[in-house]
Order: C-alpha cells, then structure tokens, then sequence
C-alpha cells in the first residue's frame, strides 16, 4: 500500500510540473489582456463527475511550460479544473509490478483521448474547444487512485504504459502539436470581430487607433475622440475635423484663409487671402469682395459686369432700370431707354405720362387736366369741358345733342326752319329728326310726324313707299287708331283740349300766325309767328284715294267723337281760322306730337 501511495503521488507531482507553466487568459469585448493572477492550482476543488470533456484535437502538454495564445478561444471566468474523476483510475487501471519500485518514464501512456506528455512544448491549437463554465484546474486530487482501484501484485509496483486510463471527460490533448490563432472570435452586439484591430463601444465596431504620436493600436472614446491618419485626435466640440486644413478653437472648427484662421459660419475667404462677412459682403469670381444690394444679409448677389443693386434687389443693366422715387422699382427699358417711373410709364415701347399719378391704358384712354376719360370708341380724344361722346364721335355740348339707339350720333341742337332757328330733337326709332317750339306753356312738333309706322301712307302711294316724295315735305299720314300711339318716346298725341289752348293762346287770326311762310297754294301762306310752321298735308280716304294736299292741313286728337269718329283740327289755303270738326277714324291725316 506504502508503494501504491508513492506512485499516486509521483503521478500528481508530475501533473502539477507539467502544467506549471500553463498561463490562463481572459477576454472580454473591450479590454482584452492577459490575468496573471488567476490560479492555476486550486487544490480545495471538488471533484466533479461532469467535468468539461474536450476534444480530440484539444492542447497537448509538454514536459516544459505550455504557452497559450493571446488570441486563443475564450476561457470561462473560473480557473480550469480538472475534477477529481478527470483521471480515474479503474479498478484495473493501475497495476502494481511485484518486481519492481520505480516508475517507468513511459509507464502513463494515456489514449489517445487522454493526456499525453512530449519530450518537447506542444502549443495549443487554434482551433482547440472553448472550455465550459467550470474550467478545469487540475487539483491536488486530480490525479486519485482508489484503495480499491489497484490490485497490487506480487512483484514490485511498476506503473504499466496502460496503468493510467483518463476518463472519457478529460482533457484530451492532440498526438501533434497544433500553431495558435492570430485572430480569436469576440462578440459585439452579436457580432464577432478581430479584438487585436477592432474594439466594441456602446454595441458599435471601430478600428483601434495610434496615440496621439500615431503608435500602437488602442481603443478611444468615440463621443470624445477620433482616428484622423492613425493619430488618436480630440474632437472640437462635437465634430471631427482636419487638423491638416483646419483649426479647433474653443469648440470651433476654423479655416485658413492666407495667415488667418476664421471661423467659415461668419467671414468668407475670398482670392485665398482676404476674408469677409458673409452676413452684408460676397466675394465675385473669387477676386472682388463686394457689398450685397442694401448692405443687409438679405441682399441679392450680382455681376458687376452685368448687373447692379436698385434696394436691396438687383437688375440686368441692360433691359432694366432703378426708378429711385419713393420706393427704389426695378423697371424694365422702354425701347431701349430709361425714364422716370414716378411720372412716367412704358406703353408698347412708348414712354407716356402719368395722369395724376396713375398709369392708363393709352389705346382706350387719354388724359386731360390730370384726369382720365375713356376716347369716344376708344379711338376719339375730346375736350371735356366742351365736348362729349356720341357713340363713336364727338359732339360740342352747347351746340349739339346726342340721343340713344340711332340717334347715338352727334346732332345739331337747332336747325333753320323756314327762316327761323329752332331747336330740334331726334326720333331714336328710326334717326329722323324734328324740330320744335315753345308756345305758352306747351311745346309743340314744328313738323308732321313722318315714323313708318304700320297702315301709314305718304300721300299719294297706297304701297307704303314715297312714290311722289311728299313724306319729307308733309309727314306721313294716319288713321285715328295708329295716331294714338306713334308719337316718340316723351311725347304724345294732344287732345282736343289741348288744341284749344294752342289756338287760344295764338289769339285772334290763328290760321295765319300758325302757318308756314310757304308750301301753301293760292296765297295761302302764314306769318309763322311762333314757328308752328303748319303745311297743307291732304288726307287719304279709307278707299285708297289722296286729296286736297297743299290746300287742306288736317291733324288727329285723342279725344273721341263717337265710335266711329275723333275730333280733329284743320287749316286751309286763303283762311286765317282754325276749325274743330270731327272725323271718321279710318280717315288718314298729319299728326303734329306735344311733348309730355
């Protein structure tokens, strides 16, 4: 039993040399480096039946020191552990040799699951399997031998190169040795990375960086710092910058503009050497530093080969002006040239004046004593002091008249009627015109009506028409019904009473007094006194016959006789009297219009 304790000893001493030199590294995201205080013997372990198994191409140690990638896979936090059953020995595992004491250099040979010693260093491989959560650390006990696990011999107790037989969960080193990995996989926000080029910062990547002397490769911090050429550089204020083209002052990123630094938010470089405020100024073809228009910061920009400030606008020299009235106006040339826009404007390429100020339109305007009247048809100019329109003419107010429908025509307001001048108004039906007269308070028709009015005759033609041109003479004649309602609008058909205020006011003689001068047969003229002008017209019978025309002048009232008959008046040739009578209504006679 003595030389069976020997040999588990030696077995445990020859453990802990060969994994002595065995280092344990630990990495995480952001500062990997290498743990020299962890352990590397934790003899207090227990022994656990369920012990990390690894695989086939796990390390293989060395009699010497076994070194371990600083990239290699990532180790648990806890220091690797073999358990107490990471090598058992089975109940024939160890077999004790009568003949013999000492241990054999070659009596462990392990499988080739279990761990075997070289003569020389065996690295581990890239490729070996990451440990579990309880690494293992061989332990004191890491190597046990139950009392009844070895049946000692006869002979001496010699360790057999089979004596030794590892559990199938114990480190299983590789029968070669296996080269460490440059790069180990590390983890940021799920993603794996190149920890010795990379480093993870708030769950982003970013390439590790010289110092600020460009050395190394470090880790910075990305809200405060940047890599700008390897060289680790602090920000300004919050923005990266060029710190071979420009300048952080007090959290400020300036320009160079010749030998002076500026900040490109408030001056301007122009030509590469003279700066300028970008609020009022501009710099033009990148030589020229000009005022913008107004010197405001809302100013226009221009060419001050082609342009120029009117305000705080610009405009082409060449198609506008600056009007600089009241208010500085951008406006266009008239036909090449400049005027004065506070009195003048432009009309088809024609400077005109103002009318008090105010623009008109030429074509349909004129302007006359600082006001604008429209032209007569748009195409008459007239003075209105003394003139009007008439529909497409002019008219002299004191001497004409203008009526409407047809006679919208400029008309003279008298006209010499047998020898008198009277005044006349014109019949807007159908443009005939008529004089008349004042007497008393009455003002009367000088003339016979002559409106073409239906079932009227001139005397003589029964068509209608004028055959024997006695209608521009004596007027048209009427029957009583068509006389009612044939007078121009504003007058009408006297009544028989109204005749009777006519003549009674004429006084004595009125036959002769109310006559015309001439047109009457036999001597049988009048004075004409008060310009009644009365001619011997005739009448037509309701058979189609004509007579008595120059010797008879008959004229219609409205006032009824009987049913059959109106009252009328008449004059005749060589007789100063005017007679009342009454006459068949069909009977056709002159009608001389009142005015209402």
């Amino acid at each position: 039993m003595s030389k069976l304790k020997f040999i588990s000893k030696s077995i445990l001493i020859l453990s802990i040399l060969i994994i002595g030199g065995i280092g344990v590294q630990t990495c995480s995201n952001d500062h990997p480096a290498i743990d020299f205080d962890t352990p590397w013997l934790d003899v207090s372990a227990e022994s656990s039946s369920s012990a990390e198994e690894p695989s086939s191409s796990s390390a293989i140690p060395s009699s010497s020191s076994i070194e371990v990638s600083s990239s290699s896979s990532e180790s648990s936090s806890s220091s690797v552990e073999a358990s107490s059953s990471s090598v058992e020995s089975s109940s024939s595992s160890v077999e004790a040799s009568s003949s013999s004491d000492e241990q054999s250099s070659s009596s462990v040979e392990p499988s080739s699951s279990s761990e075997v010693p070289s003569s020389s260093s065996v690295a581990p491989s890239s490729s070996s399997a990451v440990s579990s959560s309880s690494s293992v650390v061989l332990s004191s006990s890491s190597v046990a031998v139950s009392s009844s696990s070895v049946e000692p011999s006869s002979s001496s107790v010699v360790a057999s190169s089979s004596s030794v037989e590892p559990s199938s969960s114990s480190v299983v080193p590789s029968s070669s040795s296996v080269a460490p990995s440059s790069s180990s996989a590390a983890l940021c926000d799920g993603k794996t990375y190149d920890s010795e080029m990379q480093f993870c910062h708030s769950n982003e990547l970013y390439d590790k960086c010289g110092d600020v002397n460009g050395l190394g490769k470090h880790e910075y911090n990305p809200a405060t710092h940047f890599c700008f050429n390897n060289h680790t550089v602090a920000k300004c204020g919050v923005r990266e910058w060029n710190p071979h083209e420009q300048n952080c002052n007090m959290g400020i990123i300036e320009e160079k503009c010749g030998n002076n630094w500026y900040n490109p938010a408030v001056r301007g470089c122009c030509n590469f050497s003279n700066l300028y405020l970008l609020s009022t100024q501009f710099c033009h073809d990148n030589t020229q530093i000009l005022n913008k228009c107004g010197n405001v910061p809302t100013g226009a920009t221009y060419n001050p080969n082609t342009e120029a400030c009117c305000g705080t606008g610009k405009y082409t020299v060449a198609t506008e002006f600056c009007s600089r009235g009241n208010v500085e106006k951008i406006i266009s040339r008239c036909g090449g040239l400049a005027y004065n826009g506070k009195t003048h404007f432009c009309h088809n390429s024609v400077i005109v004046e103002k009318c008090d100020g105010k623009e008109y339109s030429p074509n349909t305007h004129f302007c006359y004593n600082n006001e604008a009247y429209s032209k007569c048809g748009g195409t008459v100019e007239y003075i209105p002091e003394t003139e009007a329109c008439c529909g497409n003419s002019k008219y002299t107010i004191a001497t004409q008249e203008c009526g409407a429908g047809l006679c919208a025509i400029p008309y003279e307001k008298t006209r010499t009627h047998y020898g008198k001048s009277k005044f006349q108004f014109c019949d807007e039906r159908d443009g005939q015109k008529y004089v008349y007269v004042t007497i008393g308070t009455q003002t009367w028709m000088a003339e016979n009506l002559n409106f073409n009015a239906d079932g009227s005759r001139c005397y003589g033609d029964n068509t209608g028409g004028d055959s024997q041109n006695r209608c521009v003479t004596y007027g048209r004649l009427y029957n009583w019904a068509t006389a009612l309602t044939v007078c121009p609008s504003g007058w009408h058909l006297p009544s028989d009473a109204e005749w009777t205020v006519l003549t009674n006011h004429v006084g004595t003689t009125p036959g002769t007094k109310l006559k015309a001068s001439s047109g009457w047969n036999s001597g049988g003229n009048g004075t004409d006194d008060f310009g009644f002008s009365a001619l011997p017209g005739g009448y037509g019978g309701s058979s189609g016959s004509f007579n008595d025309v120059g010797n008879y002048g008959f004229w219609w009232s409205t006032t009824e006789y009987s049913a059959s008959r109106a009252w009328g008046w008449y004059m005749r040739s060589g007789y100063s009297v005017v007679y009342e009578n009454n006459y068949d209504k069909s009977m056709l006679v002159s009608v001389r219009c009142v005015r209402d």
